[in-house]
């Protein structure tokens, strides 16, 4: 699976990475990866959290 693939990577680079839902394709489900540098945490936090709501009206 290419989820568990960008994963692994993220691990190996020793980056912090997080996904959000964006909704349905076709039936399937769709996601955002973010990906940021291991000791940026905090921000990467505050910018998925804005892109969680940025992103609410396509999971509507």
């Amino acid at each position: 699976m290419m989820s568990i693939s960008l994963t692994r990577l993220a691990n190996l680079l020793r980056l912090c990475a997080t996904t959000l839902p964006c909704g349905l394709e076709s039936g399937f489900p769709v996601g955002l990866m973010l990906m940021a540098p291991g000791d940026t945490e905090g921000k990467l936090l505050r910018l998925s959290a804005a892109a969680e709501i940025a992103l609410k009206p396509l999971n509507a």
